[in-house]
């Protein structure tokens, strides 16, 4: 019984480092994911925070529907409404090439694993082919866990509108925080797992969710290690790389702020910050980037792994290795 998670993820690596016209598309492809896996527990967390913060407002104020009427947008200057429509085609546009860059990033490391080299309007072609199940199977993610987070959330907002007791609200509040944490965690890993079967296999949405579930229920204890030691190993990195990256900022445009507020010259001041605020934002894109890029070929990796050779999980492994070792300390 060898070694799983090592090997897969210095392929992974590899796989990332080696294909660094892919990072375009695991920029964009973050966004659908919001986070990863972690995010789940923060995502939930603030969501109930909010509705605590909404129940008080609602007990002491009242329903206000005043927000719902359209009448402080009527009248306004015309270079808004142009403006409106702009960023709104804007953000329509992000979340389309969000949704390429989704397929194009799983086929394009697919491409890579199978050492097939991916150009990026390969990519974005075969994104573009993919655009549908990939809308698919995000928008379904996104809607089951906003109908989970409203079904488990309501109960305590009506017993503490109902009622006023704090307990009710609180003891509620844990069990909906209880259950959706599960919840919003499955989903998330039904969801990657259908997004590389469709994919890689050219699955329906549905064929591949069901690829997705049975692929879960055979293996998941393979399936939650990987989890466990993906989000710690990507937090770890994050937090490091960031770290480097504003310590590198400060030493570079840190003398220059202070020399240019020295000699009492305030345009030199605001350029430099505004330039170490923008590597520093660039350094964030380029973090989240690599580390999307990286999990991203960790999934597809294992789903290929778990199809062709299903491993032992590390807790079997190290359970199987507990008579020998208790046997070695008698002899």
């Amino acid at each position: 019984m060898s070694s799983v998670y090592r090997p897969l993820l210095r392929r992974a690596w590899l796989l990332t480092i080696h294909s660094k016209h892919l990072w375009l598309f695991g920029l964009f492809s973050a966004l659908l994911v919001s986070g990863g896996e972690i995010n789940v527990l923060f995502r939930n967390f603030d969501r109930l925070s909010v509705l605590g913060v909404w129940a008080s407002s609602v007990r002491e104020w009242g329903f206000d529907f005043s927000m719902l009427t359209f009448t402080p947008w009527l009248g306004l200057p015309s270079g808004f409404y142009i403006v409106s429509a702009f960023l709104l085609l804007l953000v329509c546009f992000l979340i389309w090439f969000a949704l390429v860059s989704q397929g194009a990033l799983i086929w394009g490391i697919e491409r890579e694993r199978r050492r097939e080299h991916c150009r990026i309007e390969e990519g974005i072609a075969a994104g573009k082919r993919a655009f549908w199940r990939t809308t698919t199977l995000t928008v379904g993610f996104h809607l089951v866990t906003s109908l989970a987070w409203a079904i488990f959330s309501l109960p305590p907002f009506l017993l503490y509108l109902a009622f006023g007791s704090s307990v009710w609200y609180a003891i509620f509040l844990l069990v909906s925080f209880a259950c959706l944490v599960p919840i919003g965690l499955l989903c998330s890993l039904l969801y990657r797992l259908a997004l590389v079967a469709s994919l890689t296999e050219s699955l329906s949405p549905l064929d591949a969710l069901r690829s997705a579930w049975k692929l879960f229920l055979a293996h998941w204890l393979v399936v939650m290690e990987t989890v466990i030691i993906l989000t710690l190993g990507t937090t770890a990195a994050a937090i490091v790389a960031l770290s480097i990256a504003v310590l590198g900022i400060i030493i570079i445009f840190g003398p220059l702020a202070l020399l240019s507020f020295i000699l009492g010259v305030p345009l030199a001041v605001s350029l430099t910050l505004g330039a170490a605020v923008i590597a520093f934002f660039l350094s964030i894109m380029c973090v989240g980037a690599i580390l999307a890029t990286f999990q991203q070929a960790v999934w597809i990796l294992l789903y290929s792994r778990l199809k062709e050779s299903p491993p032992f999980a590390k807790l079997v492994r190290v359970i199987a290795l507990l008579p020998r070792l208790f046997q070695r300390r008698a002899s």
